[in-house]
């Protein structure tokens, strides 16, 4: 079975990729132009329309955040958890646990 979207690597040898199905609420349209799991094991999706959180078992965004000039084009995680954001307007850092 094909997907369509985002996959989940499997963690373990011999175990399947899982897919991510999008929430409904996904808007659009919704072009990726970056992807970053943090330490809480949420996936951050960078996109020309902001930055969102998905929980990766069920696709539902959970948290959107505003960033400054909304078009993202880099995600990174730090070693401490934190995740920075690159936009056309500069960068931005983003706490996971406080979504701050």
């Amino acid at each position: 079975m094909e997907s369509q979207g985002l996959t989940l690597p499997a963690q373990e040898l011999g175990a399947r990729d899982q897919p991510i199905p999008l929430a409904q609420t996904a808007p659009s349209p919704y072009r990726v132009s970056a992807l970053q799991a943090d330490v809480t094991g949420r996936l951050w999706v960078g996109s020309w329309n902001g930055l969102i959180r998905i929980h990766p078992e069920t696709g539902a965004i959970e948290r959107r955040v505003a960033i400054p000039g909304r078009t993202l084009e880099a995600l990174a995680m730090e070693r401490v958890g934190r995740i920075w954001v690159g936009s056309a307007l500069g960068l931005v850092r983003v706490d996971p646990r406080t979504n701050e």
